[in-house]
């Protein structure tokens, strides 16, 4: 089955794949070939691809699935391949938002930097989750 991961500005991935663990509103789905046709709401989280030689993880902000005929497009509100990712972009991303929900004036405002810093602190958990996880084998 093919997959694209799309940004609001950039394509991330684009290949085929065997299955795809993605987390949804009602939970992780996994997607197989020959999936029935489906469209879900994606929450923020890591997105598991696997081929037939490895396996990539994917940070997702949310943003939509949609699964049809054989293939599967993930419409990310971000997306960023976690092996390029590193503890200090992290970190600055959520210094970010921490200043900026600090300077907020509107509720609508606040929302934002809310969700941007809910965002980068999950980020910041997946990496150090697989960072933990490395140095334990």
């Amino acid at each position: 089955m093919n997959l694209h991961i799309l940004a609001i500005d950039e394509t991330i991935y684009e290949g085929a794949t065997t299955s795809i663990s993605i987390p949804t509103e009602e939970g992780i789905m996994t997607v197989l070939p020959h999936h029935q046709p489906i469209v879900a709401l994606l929450i923020t989280g890591i997105v598991s691809i696997h081929t037939s030689q490895e396996t990539k993880e994917f940070f997702i902000g949310g943003g939509f699935l949609e699964v049809k005929d054989d293939t599967v497009y993930i419409l990310a509100d971000t997306a960023e391949n976690l092996a390029q990712t590193n503890q200090e972009q992290a970190e600055l991303a959520y210094k970010q938002a921490d200043e900026e929900l600090s300077s907020v004036q509107t509720a609508e405002e606040t929302m934002y930097a809310k969700g941007e810093l809910m965002k980068s602190l999950t980020r910041l958990k997946i990496i150090n989750r697989r960072k933990h996880r490395e140095h334990r084998y």
